[in-house]
């Protein structure tokens, strides 16, 4: 690894330690469900070697210590002074700076596109500031610098957070306010493609619902395609512009990614795991999983961020 430097924050380092006692983050490992439904929150309290993980869409926010995520030559770091957007489900392969004293505290939250069309279409009826798409079909992830707005809207939803009257009355619209700074931020990028409801964007974005919902049945690129009204040509192209894999590629992360939690997660054997994923032979599975994650199937315990569930 590089540099270990662990990143803090005057302000929201210290939310962060409060947010994880009261969410007994130093017992569990994974996502930790909040009374909101949209939000999560999670710790590592150690460094993670680059390991390939899988990100449902939404905004992470990182309180205290450091990640970098890698997406083929590119990379994105979030920290407590930058956040990172989620389009889509993205595989990525991420590291993470923690300690024992200072570990990685962080919040996921959810993007309801619900929230989201109605904020645009606020936004955009104002006349003050457009969100505009400027990067079509862009990365299905992006990083974005924490300003203070923002900043001070995530202060505020966490100390709501942290009362258990305050986070079920104005949780929800906290977050609202969380999602609002963001889009302002940035008011070009992958949340406006994703609110383009018939944009090549949104189609790829149900596409990569529907593998992940059937991620263990073989796919026929042709056939997506042509559920999405696109030639498979420029399906292709867009899938992989956003993803940065071919369909196939994808569908194998994601039927590893998942294996992993089974195994971690779930009292069953590899050639049960490997059935569930969609894989007819065993041997061919721990051959892929090892490949994919540098150990093989029975040491899948071992690998970082403890097979994240969510």
């Amino acid at each position: 690894m590089e540099s270990e430097t662990i990143l803090t924050n005057p302000v929201l380092s210290p939310l962060g330690l409060k947010l994880a006692q009261a969410n007994n983050l130093y017992d569990q490992s994974g996502f930790v469900q909040t009374e909101i439904p949209s939000v999560k929150v999670f710790l590592t309290p150690e460094n993670t070697a680059r390991t390939p993980v899988i990100y449902n869409p939404g905004l992470v926010f990182i309180l205290q210590g450091r990640k970098r995520a890698f997406l083929e030559d590119k990379y994105f770091d979030y920290n407590p002074d930058k956040y990172l957007v989620l389009g889509v489900p993205m595989p990525l392969e991420c590291v993470t700076y923690a300690s024992s004293e200072l570990p990685l505290i962080g919040i996921f939250i959810e993007i309801k596109i619900e929230d989201l069309l109605e904020q645009i279409r606020i936004v955009n009826s104002s006349n003050v500031v457009k969100v505009t798409n400027r990067n079509k079909y862009s990365h299905g992830v992006e990083q974005g610098n924490l300003n203070k707005d923002l900043q001070e809207s995530l202060q505020r939803l966490i100390k709501t957070m942290l009362n258990p009257i305050e986070i079920k009355i104005l949780g929800p619209s906290l977050v609202k306010e969380v999602l609002l700074r963001t889009l302002l931020n940035n008011p070009s990028g992958v949340l406006h493609n994703l609110s383009v409801k018939n944009g090549k964007y949104a189609k790829i974005s149900w596409t990569l619902y529907k593998l992940h919902q059937n991620y263990s049945q073989p796919i026929e690129v042709n056939k997506l395609a042509a559920e999405e009204g696109m030639s498979e040509s420029t399906f292709f192209r867009i899938f992989r512009t956003i993803t940065s894999d071919t369909p196939i590629q994808y569908l194998k992360k994601i039927r590893l990614n998942k294996a992993k939690i089974m195994l971690v997660h779930d009292d069953v054997d590899v050639q049960t795991v490997a059935e569930r994923v969609g894989y007819s032979s065993a041997t061919q599975f721990s051959r892929e999983f090892k490949r994919f994650f540098g150990r093989p199937p029975s040491e899948a315990s071992k690998l970082g961020y403890k097979a994240l569930k969510y």
